[in-house]
């Protein structure tokens, strides 16, 4: 390589320099290990080529730094002026360039992050093909759909200048791109591949031509579905490998030589091992490969999708992604994108962070229609057995039922005689097969809650056997068939199963209270089953660790891990609920415990709940049987309900056969209740149903509406729990906009000091409260919030609960007597904690029988008092300590005490405002909330089981809680729903696919399974599926039994009266199978799919009777009309009736979603106000199916293939929903396509 002369040639001082900087490269780059270039390799390289470099990310960077290496003048240019002057400073023959034009040289390398990007560096203004030479060479080295690389080569055989193309995407990392051994696979032709030698060499150790245009793009495709199935198998298999014990060195060699070996495996072993070797666990590699990764879990999302898009449109399974995408979705909600692939091995050892990460760890759910005929068959086997007692270690185990009777204790005789008497005449009265009596054992100390739980076990036995439950003890040999069928029917009714209802935080005397119940029935061996979980207080179990999720952020901790477990009376240190167990009994040698796992329950159905509990129940007799239930929502306990009742039957129907067990115990909280019950859900309560006289109750008769309107109803909150939970709530309450709260303290430290002080803190609180009475005012008589404590002798739990008595003797005395005196008539009670508001009930007020109602909002039952207590036919509100976000006491007392007032503008019906954290699955089940990362709700994964149709419900009402609205758009094929998908995928926000009926007129309901397998596989956020405009019976009930999530019933042109008939029923029968219902008040002028509706015949909205509607049929949303229309609109900015929309938002209750149709057209500053008006669904047809019209003729004018014809569809109609779907979340892009 020597240069005769002297070195005045320009020509030659550069090539000296570069070969000067050959011999000096340093042997690392950030790190990462360099190879020096063999030297037989550099005269293939050293024809220099001036080259444009596009991207100075990772891979930009090294490519920069390989091709200077190898002699090349390298221009390169990046958005990103820090990364852009970071690579720059790599290399002397590196150019900064100021713009893409400076980068067109001889040869063009484009390596960027997204589609979006390159559209932009190729086609945009200023781009790649504007500006390149005739002849040069252009290399588009990212992961890309086959469609856009084959799109790419037609722009450059069609630019002004013709340019050679090569799709020619690299594998291999930053590490490889700065060492020069990128793997590069290219489509395109034989020519411009020979072109592109100098640029390949430069780069890569290894380069193939596999075919003409999109050969790259595809073969790339194949290598992100191995790299993404092996990363995630190898991280997995080395978190096994070390949990077993495996010495993770020599085995990293030993797999190097067998059928198991992988690139993926070796990185990730290079990567995690020496983190696990020198800290014991894998937990650090989320903090150690976080944003230094040269392949962040972020780089796979887009490609992942791509795969699997590609995958579905050749016909090909992919079903090996799905844990990778399982992996993806998981850390987009817990914000760890950005870690390597590596750090899969600490996601298989780490807990579950949230509610989206645990469900997706577990089998997948059990379908609705399955669940609804697990309930079908709990309710009539239920039918034939006993009532079932439920024993309530508090009140607040009323929490998820309704319509059912709860007994103070001491219980009067007639009251309890009454409970059986309605058993005894076959449930007729009792209709829901279940009572509570109101034990209040957790305030005892633990002797007391013994000889209580035994007394109560010994009356209910006594009294079954008077009502005829005990069957004869001998039988005649001739005993006729009708004496025999009586037997067996006696011999149902035989009480074998109670509830001891308690914690779902795990708190109460376990498992004293259940042994000593158990005794007092007579149950020597009794089966116990553990079941605390609890959804509308998101209490999950699963893997037997019991959880408290957040229900706002849907964050999880184990149960143990809160302050629930602190408690100083009933403590504990396992959140595992066998080693919970085994802490409680103590000897773990004198119990058997077994686990109902979500597989059992899940895969197995209620036969394999069946073998688990006839296993335990017929195992050793003198060990303790104890079964442990998980579950994650309330078709899990359907199917555990179900397959207690039928082991129930089992084992004590026969009357020849020895018993296993004498009875079975539940030790639970409220959701197994319901469920083993049979208790059908109820919407929430709104004020008026809690001041309904029970004769409109029975008849179903709405009451008259009052001539003059009430003011604020005076009332009591009575706050006695002291968790943290409840102090925040308290706070929320005293910031609320009441004309009148009045602020009472009580003082825990003076009602627990001498007489003296304790009467004079007492009277002061009665007379404060009476005054507040008197003004009219709500009342909140809260005490002190610091826990008083007792440094005697005496054991902390007995010392604890003792100072509790005192206080909460010293709340009731308060009440009692404020409640004596006339200005307390009328009054409600709110009451806060469990203890408090029993004793409330009963101490103060005298309650031995109550009436529970509802719920006011999940979790939160509301009772009416009976007529023998101080406050007859009053509504009592029982608000657990442990449960509701920060404002649910706030929105009760509001509720309760605005009523029927002014204040409420006229809103009587108005629906209780949901949990800002119910899950998506309904009614506070897990959900999906999902969920799905900081800017989108949790997919249900969020989710989520489907009991009731909130699902859909949530996912509006989240959009508006966030300041935007969901996307509804309709669509004809396949392709509609792989754009729609593709556009979630790229946005993270949520968006619903429908169609038309006339679409299953066409092709019947093929295209809803087409639509359901397409959503199921959106990463970024959750898709539904719905029927739109549908008018007739037939056509929805089709839909709603293929699966769909939504209709929309369309019931407009009907007269109002046959509208509401029409559509009350379409909800009857769409709720019974969990899909959401949304009406239409008001016709849209315009044509949608054949159906046209002139202006003359399109009406608006009218508000006066939106309440009636939506009361008298239950929708779960609403579509108005307020001047938009189907299809264009005729003037540029259509005029919308605003106030309209604000008149019927104020019309209807708070937790229903409005919706627009016609939102083709629309100004985005229109849609952003009707958003701000409380809009949170928009419908889009016109405008996507402009676009697929149009790209179909395109394609079809230069005679493409059918296929290319579609791919061209999808990607036509992409750009569109994206757009829309960014217009609907002004707070995320606030001047997205402005006006």
């Amino acid at each position: 390589f020597a240069v005769e002369g002297n070195f005045s040639s320009t020509f030659a001082r550069r090539r000296y320099r570069r070969r000067k900087n050959l011999r000096m490269v340093p042997r690392s780059l950030g790190g990462l290990s360099v190879r020096r270039r063999p030297r037989g390799r550099l005269s293939a390289v050293l024809r220099e080529l001036q080259v444009g470099v596009v991207g100075a990310g990772n891979m930009g960077r090294g490519v920069a730094y390989s091709l200077a290496r190898a002699g090349h003048e390298v221009w390169q240019f990046d958005l990103d002026k820090k990364s852009l002057g970071a690579s720059v400073a790599q290399h002397a023959s590196i150019r900064k360039g100021a713009s893409v034009k400076d980068c067109c040289r001889e040869v063009v390398a484009v390596t960027v992050s997204n589609e979006g990007a390159e559209r932009q560096v190729f086609l945009g203004k200023g781009g790649v093909f504007e500006h390149c030479g005739e002849g040069s060479l252009v290399c588009n080295l990212g992961t890309t759909s086959v469609a856009w690389a084959r799109e790419l080569h037609g722009a450059a055989a069609s630019a002004a200048k013709k340019a050679f193309f090569l799709d020619a995407p690299v594998s291999g990392g930053p590490e490889g791109a700065a060492t020069a051994s990128l793997t590069v696979m290219c489509g395109g032709s034989a020519e411009a591949f020979a072109k592109a030698k100098p640029l390949l060499e430069a780069i890569s150790k290894k380069h193939e031509l596999l075919g003409g245009a999109g050969a790259g793009a595809a073969a790339k495709l194949v290598n992100q579905q191995l790299v993404a199935a092996n990363a995630h198998a190898a991280g997995e298999a080395l978190a096994l490998a070390f949990a077993l014990g495996c010495d993770l060195q020599k085995l990293t060699k030993l797999i190097e030589t067998s059928w198991g070996h992988s690139t993926m495996f070796a990185r990730v072993s290079a990567t995690a091992r020496p983190v696990a070797e020198k800290t014991g666990t894998f937990t650090a590699l989320l903090d150690a490969t976080r944003s230094v990764s040269g392949a962040p879990l972020r780089n796979f999302v887009k490609d992942v999708a791509l795969v699997s898009e590609a995958a579905s449109a050749a016909g090909v399974s992919s079903t090996c992604l799905a844990p990778a995408k399982q992996v993806l979705r998981d850390c987009k909600t817990r914000n760890l994108l950005d870690v390597d692939w590596a750090a899969v091995s600490a996601l298989a050892t780490s807990r579950p962070s949230d509610l989206g990460s645990l469900e997706r760890s577990s089998p997948p759910k059990i379908l609705d229609v399955f669940a609804q005929d697990y309930r079908k068959e709990i309710k009539r086997r239920a039918a034939q057995r006993a009532t079932v007692p439920i024993i309530d270690d508090d009140p607040t185990g009323t929490q998820t039922v309704n319509d059912v009777n709860v007994l103070s204790y001491p219980w009067r005789d007639a009251d309890l005689d009454a409970e059986f008497a309605e058993v005894s005449a076959g449930n007729e009265g009792n209709r829901n097969n279940c009572f509570f009596v109101l034990a209040n054992t957790r305030a005892l100390p633990e002797d007391a809650a013994v000889d209580r739980a035994k007394t109560i076990g010994k009356a209910l036995k006594k009294k079954m056997m008077m009502t005829g439950g005990k069957s004869s003890s001998s039988e005649d040999e001739e005993t006729t068939k009708e004496e025999t069928e009586k037997k067996k029917t006696t011999t149902k009714k035989q009480l074998r199963c109670v509830a001891s209802r308690s914690d779902s935080t795990l708190r109460g005397h376990f498992p004293a209270e259940v042994d000593a119940l158990a005794e007092g029935l007579g149950w020597e061996d009794p089966l116990i089953v553990v079941a605390p979980f609890f959804f509308e207080g998101g209490r999950l179990t699963a893997n037997d660790v019991h959880y408290v999720a957040d229900l706002k952020t849907g964050d999880l901790t184990p149960a143990a891990e809160t302050e629930f477990a602190k408690d100083a009376a009933f403590g504990y240190a396992s959140s595992n609920l066998v080693d919970w167990v085994k802490e409680k009994v103590g000897d773990s040698k004198k119990i058997h415990v077994a686990t109902i796992t979500l597989s059992d329950l899940r895969r197995g159905g209620p036969d394999a709940v069946v073998g688990k509990l006839l296993d335990v129940a017929k195992g050793e007799s003198s060990k303790r049987k104890i079964v442990v239930a998980n579950a994650l929502d309330s078709n899990d306990a359907a199917c555990l309900a179900l397959g207690l009742l039928r082991a129930e039957e089992q084992l004590f129907d026969d009357q020849d056969e020895q018993k296993a067990v004498s009875g079975i115990v539940l030790r639970c909280a409220a959701s197994l209740v319901a469920a083993r019950c049979a208790i059908k859900k109820r919407p929430l309560l709104t004020g008026t149903d809690l001041f309904k006289k029970e004769e409109e109750e029975e008849e179903g008769t709405p009451r008259k509406k009052q001539q003059q309107k009430e003011q604020q109803k005076h009332g009591l909150v009575v706050v006695g729990s002291y968790v943290g939970k409840t102090t925040k709530q308290l706070d929320a309450l005293f910031g609320v906009d009441l004309k009148k709260l009045k602020k009472i303290e009580l003082s825990a430290d003076l009602v627990t000091m001498a007489q003296g002080k304790r009467d004079a803190e007492i009277q002061r609180a009665v007379e404060e409260v009476d005054a507040g009475f008197r003004e009219g005012a709500v009342v909140v008589l809260y005490t002190s919030r610091d826990v008083v404590r007792n440094h005697d002798d005496r054991d902390q739990q007995t010392s604890s609960l003792v100072l509790g008595d005192l206080v909460n003797d010293a709340v009731c005395r308060v009440v009692a007597e404020a409640f004596e005196r006339p200005a307390a008539k009328n009054a409600f009670v709110v009451a806060k904690g469990g203890i408090t508001a029993n004793d409330v009930a009963v101490k103060a007020l005298g309650v031995k029988r109550a009436k529970v109602l509802g719920q006011v909002v999940p979790g939160v039952p509301a009772w009416r008092l009976g007529d023998e207590s101080k406050l007859p036919g009053a509504p009592y509100v029982v608000f657990p300590g442990n449960v509701g976000t920060d404002d649910d006491l706030a929105n009760v007392v509001q509720l309760v005490a605005t009523a029927g007032s002014s204040s409420s503008s006229g809103e009587e019906e108005k629906k209780s405002e949901l949990l800002r954290g119910t899950f998506p699955g309904g009614g506070g089940d897990t959900g999906k909330r999902s969920s799905c990362g900081a800017t989108t709700p949790t997919p249900v994964a969020f989710r989520s089981d489907h009991e009731d149709p909130e699902r859909a419900k949530e996912l509006l009402l989240e959009a508006r809680r966030r300041g935007r609205a969901v996307g509804a758009f309709n669509l004809y094929n396949l392709e509609g729903a792989v754009a729609v998908r593709r556009a979630v995928d790229y946005t993270g926000l949520p968006a619903i696919v429908q169609f038309h009926p006339a679409s299953m007129a066409f092709g019947g309901t093929a295209l809803i399974a087409a639509c359901q397998d397409v959503a199921s596989t959106a990463v970024g956020a959750p898709m539904l599926v719905a029927l739109d405009h549908a008018d007739e019976t037939e056509v929805i009930e089709r839909a709603i039994h293929r699966g769909v999530d939504y209709v929309m019933a369309d019931g407009s042109s009907r007269t109002y009266e046959d509208n509401v008939a029409w559509t009350a029923r379409v909800v009857e029968h769409a709720k019974l199978h969990d899909v959401a219902v949304e009406a239409e008040l008001g016709r849209l002028a315009g044509e949608e799919d054949g159906l046209a509706v002139d202006v003359k015949d399109a009406k608006m909205t009218d508000p006066n009777v939106v309440a009636d509607f939506v009361r008298r049929t239950n929708v779960d949303a609403l579509a108005v009309t307020i001047g938009n229309v189907h299809g264009p609109y005729a003037q540029e900015h259509p005029t919308l009736d605003w106030k309209r929309l604000d008149d019927i938002r104020r019309q209807v209750p708070d937790d229903l979603p409005l919706v627009l149709h016609g939102a083709s057209g629309l100004p985005v500053a229109t849609l952003h106000r009707a958003i701000r008006a409380g809009v949170c669904k928009f419908n889009v047809n016109t405008e996507v199916r402009a676009a697929a019209r149009l790209a179909i003729q395109h394609a079809s004018s230069q005679n493409k293939d059918l296929l290319d014809i579609m791919k061209d569809n999808v990607d036509a109609m992409t750009p569109v929903v994206t757009n829309k779907i960014r217009h609907f979340a002004p707070g995320l892009y606030p001047h997205h396509g402005a006006d």
